[in-house]
């Protein structure tokens, strides 16, 4: 079924609860006696309704619950992304060699690189 009809569901049991209770409470004070069963019955339709109109959200939280959101695969691969980013990957290698000195000259002014 679709969330559409559950919804519409409870709010039909709802309203046919509500129509039992109206009738109990006219009977109760036309006659002053009127049958426990509407009364019962009315009550426990407004339970179905409101169990079968919330049956659509209490079914997502369980297949929330139930299914994980990231298996074993995917947090080792986010695991090794992160390392690599951060610069500790264990697959990177040997830090490189510097591939040039560079001399310091004392005497150097900003003006000379410029």
């Amino acid at each position: 079924m679709k969330n559409k009809d559950y919804y519409l569901t409870g709010a039909a049991i709802a309203l046919a609860s509500t129509a039992a209770l109206a009738v109990y409470a006219v009977k109760k004070a036309k006659t002053g006696t009127a049958a426990t069963g509407l009364l019962l019955a009315g009550l426990a339709g407004y339970a179905i309704g409101a169990i079968a109109a919330t049956e659509p959200a209490r079914t997502a939280t369980r297949r929330l619950a139930v299914e994980d959101l990231l298996d074993d695969a995917d947090t080792e691969l986010m695991q090794t992304n992160i390392s690599e980013i951060f610069g500790n990957a264990a697959d990177r290698g040997a830090a490189p060699q510097k591939l040039r000195q560079i001399e310091l000259d004392e005497e150097a002014t900003i003006e000379d690189f410029i």
